[in-house]
């Protein structure tokens, strides 16, 4: 191996390195000329020493071994060589020689890194050449000097020396670096080469020194500038195992010469030479070594002060805070511009000032860390909060170590402001944890394959979903662990989509398959997507979301078992979207009405009715008989049932409705159904039926809070239409009104009548108050148009007034009246209008309570008492009857007719209580006269429409009869003629019911509809009464006292004036020929002891008995 010394490798030589080691060598190739007399060998120490020596002067005292390697192989030669060669034979050396140095140097050829034999070809040659060329003049030189005529030429150490030297410039100078170079050559292949040369030409002029010792002198002449071309380009220690191989080929083979003297001689001038020029160089390096001490120190203070000025300004310009602080007082001496930028402050401020006083700590405690990390070995960044000066709080990136500059110590602090990016990445995980929370929420499965490592990170419901217990659990990315949990039937299919995602030929989107699952089976849904790839496509990072589809593919089979037992049932299926557009229909249809499914999708299901009642509301279950258009033309009766699908707010959402072949059964249940929720004259919602929809609205209403509006409308001329026109004409009018209203409001929308001329709209859901305005405007528009009533034009306007839900009530009953006071608030004030409810009429709708309280109380107290007016013949004045007038005595002292609370009553129904609580008084009063011994004459009891009408009127009369013991003969009734005609065949009903019991009825008000009067010839009626101003307006013309003429001969009724108030009024009773009259020009209201008074003088009349005068009305 070669000897490699610890030195350094030499800087590219100069020409004065060049010049320095050839003067050197020269010096201690002359010195050893005394040496060289003592022996012939010694010439061979020179030019190794002077080698060392002038290397040793380039480069120090590194090169000492060097030096003494030199000098010692040198020396060498002058040791016998006998015991080795006595071991050898005369040819075996030679052979075991020659091989070996051929072995040696093929070994470091193959060690060396030579380039390819072509390209090192060139670079060989030129080397050889150039060793050639200075052992030539070396040789040329030492045979031309013995020729000159001074005899100190022919000295054979000078020859050597001066030759040796001539060869020494010609190859220095050729082989000066930058002039000839060896190609590509590395230095390791250089050096190979030349030590192989050194070897090779060394052993072979060993080789040679018998044989031919001319050809031994030329090869030896040669190594001398191949050692110097070694210290030019190489390293020291080549010199040195240059030198070391060169000599021992002679050692080896004897060449040198015997004799101790001379090695002793040699030796000694040789070492003493070298010790001479050790202690010279010795005391000047110690000299040049103070020198280049005081310098060296000069040099780097002057350098430390050029680096503190570089990094200050290099620190002034990089874009990073940084502070220097002297740890020993913690005082801030530096502060770059960055610093006083990042916490708002003046740069100068910092300086002389510690960090706890510029008051930048969020956390003083941090400060201490910063200087623990300070002492680390390997410098630890840490994040904290500090403040600003404007107070604001951020979060910097602190990273120190410790400087020293002198004899001081610094901490070296940068700050880095990561505020925004520590604030993002909160947001970032905020965000991350708000859509794992999401994602676990709506119990979706996430999951991040990391195919790098190997491993896959999943939330809870991906862990549950798969097996596993744990949140965050590891999975595989592969699915080798799970993939026996898939179904059979999919696994293959499974596996062939993950590895093609894992391939990068196609992401998973939507994969449903099975899992197993608490010893089921459910249905995943899978969507993978590689985010990081290889070149070649291949994943290496994959995110993925699975959903639990089972509750999805469980309503996919209802759905196609609903649709196909939708397909096949007999009856026809359709669905409605909330505004009654019709979706989609079965083949059922077609077979009903002949038009195809597909024909009739986005039609409206009310458009398809062929009839004229209305739509039932959609937001309940309904069924009923329903007439549909055919594609025939031909109307189709069905029977509809309906069912409301709600969402989760209660709104509606779709319509589910089945028509199917109408029965006989289900037609007479239909139309049962119908007359029991719908007015039988208008076809309108009766009172129950409203009510009952209006608190399915308002129960809507309050799950999900809308507003809605109830109007009460009635018709202002009504009552004066149906007087004069009859009662054909009022039903038409409330005919046609429905009618109008219906065409004013939407479909969901409900009408209602109430009775008489009353009617309520509900409108179920409005976007704002005002929509409600809109429709009232609407309502009043259509009722001001003009009707057309047995030929004549006729107006009929109507008074509205309008609550709202939920502000002005949230019960029907409260709205109702809220809607109710809000028109007759319109009435007084002059009607034709429309009126919200407001607080204003909060105190009528008290006031109206209060009343209908203090009646209900009246009636338990017995607070009414009855007046009675007699009825007198004509001409003679004999009471032929008498009239009931109901009066209520108030606790305040008032006394009440009837006209002040029977409308009151009506409403709070209340007036069927006073029909028997009136019968009740007339019986106990006719039983006292009786029992009196009073002969009384009938006593008429007013009656309105719906106390007539009254199914229990007649078992309340026997029941009153059989309890005071009296006779029908002495009770009548008086029924206005609009009620008789408003009913007529339930009206000659009842009137033959109160015959059989002897009770008689007279017509009030008769003459209102003169072409129905033949109707009521055949009526047991008692008399007929007839109003003193409608008399009197017939009697002014022919024609009218023509009819009354043929009036009393059809009917053959007495006829009775009423309302006789004046000597006019009875002369004009009298000039029409009236059978009894009635008014306050014959005789007050009398109560009943004055009235028993006027039996009295009647009997005693009757009896000539003086007379007993008349009691005062």
């Amino acid at each position: 191996m070669p000897i490699v010394l610890p030195l350094p490798a030499p800087r590219q030589p100069r020409v004065l390195v060049w010049v320095a080691i050839v003067l050197g060598m020269a010096a201690v190739a002359w010195l050893s000329l005394v040496p060289a007399r003592v022996s012939p060998a010694a010439p061979l120490v020179w030019w190794p020493v002077g080698v060392a020596l002038a290397v040793m002067l380039r480069y120090g005292l590194r090169t000492l071994p060097a030096l003494w390697l030199g000098l010692m192989a040198g020396m060498t030669l002058g040791m016998p060589a006998e015991p080795l060669l006595h071991m050898l034979s005369d040819s075996l050396p030679d052979l075991l020689v020659a091989g070996s140095v051929a072995v040696w140097g093929r070994w470091l050829l193959g060690q060396s890194q030579l380039p390819p034999w072509r390209q090192a070809l060139p670079g060989l040659l030129l080397l050889v050449l150039l060793v050639l060329a200075g052992a030539s003049v070396n040789c040329l030189l030492a045979l031309l000097l013995p020729g000159l005529p001074h005899p100190l030429w022919r000295e054979p150490l000078l020859e050597w020396w001066l030759a040796d030297l001539l060869g020494l410039l010609v190859v220095g100078t050729l082989s000066m670096p930058g002039r000839w170079r060896l190609g590509s050559w590395a230095m390791e292949a250089e050096r190979a080469a030349v030590l192989t040369i050194g070897v090779v030409s060394w052993s072979a002029a060993a080789w040679l020194e018998g044989p031919a010792p001319l050809v031994s002198q030329l090869v030896s002449f040669g190594f001398v500038p191949l050692v110097v071309w070694t210290a030019i380009r190489l390293t020291l220690r080549d010199v040195g195992l240059l030198t070391l191989l060169a000599v021992l080929p002679f050692y080896v083979l004897g060449v040198a010469p015997a004799g101790l003297e001379q090695i002793g001689l040699a030796t000694g001038s040789g070492t003493g030479f070298v010790v001479m020029l050790l202690v010279l160089y010795l005391h000047d390096s110690e000299q040049q070594r103070h020198r280049q001490e005081r310098l060296r120190r000069q040099e780097m203070r002057q350098l430390r002060r050029a680096q503190r000025d570089i990094i200050l300004q290099a620190a002034d310009m990089i874009p990073s805070a940084v502070v220097l602080t002297r740890l020993s007082d913690q005082t801030i001496v530096y502060a770059n511009e960055a610093l006083a930028r990042l916490f708002g402050y003046p740069r100068a401020s910092f300086i002389g000032r510690t960090s706890l006083e510029m008051g930048i700590w969020n956390n003083p405690d941090d400060r201490h860390e910063l200087l623990a990390r300070m002492h680390a070995p390997v410098p630890q960044p840490f994040n904290c909060w500090m403040r600003r000066a404007d107070g604001t709080r951020f979060c910097i990136e602190l990273q120190s170590s410790r400087v020293t500059w002198g004899d001081s110590a610094y901490m070296l602090t940068v700050a880095h402001d990561i505020d925004q990016l520590v604030r993002a990445e909160s947001l970032a995980r905020d965000g991350e944890r708000s859509i794992k929370e999401a994602l676990a929420r709506a119990q979706i499965g996430y999951v991040d394959l990391d195919l790098a490592r190997d491993r896959a990170v999943g939330n809870s419901v991906m862990a549950e979903m798969m097996g596993y217990p744990d949140d965050g659990a590891v999975l595989s990315p592969i699915p080798q662990d799970w993939i026996g949990r898939v179904h059979p039937d999919d696994r293959d299919m499974v596996r062939l989509r993950y590895r093609n995602l894992m391939a990068g030929r196609a992401p998973i989107d939507g994969l449903e398959f099975r899992l197993e699952h608490d010893r089921d089976w459910r249905w995943v849904m899978a969507t993978l997507v590689p985010i990081e790839t290889l070149p070649d496509g291949r994943a290496l990072r994959v995110l993925g979301v699975y959903v639990d589809v089972t509750r999805l593919h469980l309503a996919t089979a209802e759905l196609r078992l609903a649709a196909h037992v939708q397909e096949h049932t007999p009856d026809a299926v359709l669905i409605c979207d909330a505004a009654g557009r019709l979706l989609k229909a079965n083949r059922a249809i077609q077979r009903l009405t002949g038009w195809a499914p597909e024909v009739l999708v986005e039609e409206l299901l009310a458009d398809l009715r062929a009839d004229a009642y209305p739509v039932p509301p959609a937001n309940r279950s309904w069924e009923g008989e329903c007439h549909y258009r055919t594609l025939s033309g031909v109307p189709l009766a069905c029977w509809q049932r309906q069912s409301p699908v709600l969402d989760e707010y209660g709104n509606l959402s779709y319509l589910l409705v089945t028509l199917s072949e109408l029965s006989e059964r289900q037609r007479q249940e239909a139309r049962i159904r119908y007359l029991a929720e719908h007015d039988s004259l208008t076809g309108l919602y009766n009172r129950a039926a409203l009510i009952e929809r209006l608190g399915d609205v308002l129960a809507q209403a309050r799950r999900q809070p809308h507003v809605g509006a109830v109007m009460y409308l009635d018709l202002d001329r009504f009552k004066q239409i149906n007087d004069t026109l009859g009662h054909e004409a009022g039903d038409a009018l409330l005919i046609e009104v429905a009618r109008r209203i219906r065409s004013v409001v939407r479909t969901g929308d409900a009408v209602g009548r109430m009775g008489g001329d009353e009617f309520v709209v509900l409108l179920a859901r409005l976007e704002y108050p005002r929509d409600a305005a809109a429709v009232a405007d609407k309502l009043l528009a259509a009722l001001l148009e003009p009707f057309v009533l047995s030929g004549q034009r006729v107006e009929s306007p109507a008074s509205i007034g309008v609550a709202m839900f939920p502000q002005d009530g949230e019960d029907a009953d409260t709205l109702l009246r809220h809607a109710d006071a809000a028109m007759y608030d319109v009435k007084t004030q002059g009607r034709g209008r429309w009126q919200f409810f407001t607080s204003a009429l909060q105190s009528q709708v008290a006031n109206r309570r209060a009343r209908e309280a203090m009646l209900t109380r009246a009636l338990e107290r017995r607070e009414f008492v009855l007046e009675y007016q007699l009825i007198y013949g004509n001409p003679v004045r004999e009471p032929l009857a008498m009239e009931a007038l109901l009066r209520w005595h108030t606790p305040a002292g008032e006394r009440l007719p009837a006209q002040a609370f029977i409308d009151l009553a009506e409403d709070m129904r209340l007036a069927l209580r006073l029909t028997r609580y009136t019968l009740d008084l007339v019986g106990q009063q006719l039983a006292g006269w009786l029992e009196a011994g009073l002969v009384p004459v009938p006593v008429a009891i007013n009656l309105t429409s719906r106390q007539f009408h009254d199914p229990l009127l007649v078992t309340h009369v026997a029941e009153t009869l059989r309890e005071h013991r009296l006779d029908g003969q002495w009770i009548e009734f008086e029924v206005a003629e609009s009620a008789l005609f408003a009913d007529l065949e339930q009206s000659r009903k009842q009137l033959a019911r109160l015959a059989e019991l002897g009770v008689g009825v007279a017509v009030d008000r008769f003459g209102g509809d003169i072409r129905r009067w033949f109707e009521l010839a055949d009526a047991p009626l008692t008399r007929i009464k007839v109003e003193c101003s409608v008399l009197a307006e017939l009697s002014g013309n022919d024609r009218g006292r023509m009819a009354l003429s043929a009036w009393q001969g059809v009917l053959g009724r007495p006829l009775a004036v009423t309302g006789v108030e004046s000597d006019d009024d009875l002369a004009c009773a009298e000039r029409i020929g009236s059978q009894a009259v009635q008014g306050w020009v014959c005789q007050a209201p009398l109560n009943g002891e004055q009235m028993a008074q006027i039996l009295r003088q009647r009997q005693a009349r009757e009896a000539g008995l003086p007379a007993e005068p008349p009691a005062a009305g």
